[in-house]
């Protein structure tokens, strides 16, 4: 458990945001937007006379809609890659017959685990800025909910694939309902 911890904590950390960054932007095939600093005045009426008053401040303007690319096309064909490899990983655990593959295989599993980061930034771009907070609580309570109730089914499965003496072959069930579940996103 901690190995597959620390591995997962790494590859969040130092890799995931990285891939992100390079997907995003070799995908897109939108030009930046020149940044452009305002005109500084030149004559006489350009110039604002200093006010003795504060002046009441304006809220900042949202920034103008764009049809332009965000992202979230990289992030789609992340998601559906990072499924798919996260259940081929696991099927492979299921020919595991030593316990250094076990090991191996917590160290080497959480590499797939951009899913759930890649999903929340595709939901995000989806909803209102004033549907942030909401949307996340959300997502953070699904994802406690399904992994309260995958720990319990397939719990239940290993035990009783436990005592006919195949408990390997829950790992090929668990990479079965993760490929399931990336059709389902298709």
């Amino acid at each position: 458990m901690s190995a597959n911890s620390l591995s997962r904590a790494l590859f969040l950390t130092l890799v995931f945001p990285r891939l992100i960054t390079f997907g995003r932007t070799s995908y897109s095939t939108a030009p930046p937007l020149p940044l452009r600093a305002p005109p500084l005045p030149t004559t006489v009426p350009s110039f604002e006379p200093p006010s003795l008053l504060p002046a009441a401040e304006e809220p900042p303007l949202p920034p103008p809609p764009t049809t332009a690319p965000h992202g979230s096309h990289f992030d789609l064909l992340f998601l559906r890659c990072s499924i798919l490899l996260d259940a081929l990983l696991t099927s492979l655990v299921g020919f595991s017959t030593s316990p250094a593959h076990i090991y191996l295989a917590a160290i080497i599993l959480p590499l797939a685990s951009g899913t759930a980061p890649a999903a929340k930034g595709v939901v995000m771009e989806m909803v209102e800025r004033e549907e942030e907070a909401d949307a996340l609580s959300g997502i953070a309570l699904i994802e406690t909910l399904a992994t309260v109730v995958t720990v319990s089914v397939f719990g239940a499965v290993f035990a009783a694939l436990s005592e006919i003496g195949k408990a390997q072959w829950v790992f090929g069930l668990n990479a079965v309902s993760e490929r399931v579940a990336g059709v389902g996103e298709s």
